[in-house]
């Protein structure tokens, strides 16, 4: 009996719901857009990627939001970790040699036509740096001494 009442009352609701749907789009003005719509429409980025990134870095990861690091983070992170990127420095073909090492050896796939995107923004964003690990000591000759 009550399990008959409610498929009643959930039968007038949706009733209801139908009318008032209908009397609004009979009603609404088909030149103006509903405002909710159009609000809406303004909150949607390009990507739900780069609404992380504070001074072009994408903060989960880490990585320089540049061209194609969308590829690297789908492509890359999906395995190992960002930092595995960024404290490694490479040229193109060294990077190209890192990503054949995965492929052969790591079960990599595939990377078809985004290969080539992936490997130009690592060569861009992650190039060797001319720089050593730490600057020479700067002594002068008078202050050595022999020891005894």
């Amino acid at each position: 009996m009550t399990a008959d009442r409610h498929s009643k009352n959930f039968i007038f609701l949706m009733f209801a719901m139908t009318v008032i749907a209908l009397i609004i789009a009979v009603t609404a003005d088909e030149d103006q857009p509903l405002p909710q719509v159009a609000s809406k429409a303004k909150e949607v980025k390009a990507s739900p990627l780069m609404s992380e990134v504070v001074d072009g870095i994408h903060t989960p990861t880490g990585l320089i939001a540049d061209q194609n690091f969308e590829l690297v983070v789908n492509n890359c992170t999906s395995c190992h970790a960002p930092k595995l990127i960024t404290q490694n420095r490479q040229t193109a073909a060294g990077w190209k040699s890192i990503i054949e090492w995965m492929q052969e050896k790591q079960n990599l796939w595939d990377l078809g036509k985004d290969e080539s995107k992936i490997i130009e923004y690592l060569a861009k964003n992650y190039a060797p740096k001319n720089e050593g690990r730490r600057r020479n000591l700067n002594l002068k000759k008078d202050e050595w001494y022999v020891l005894e």
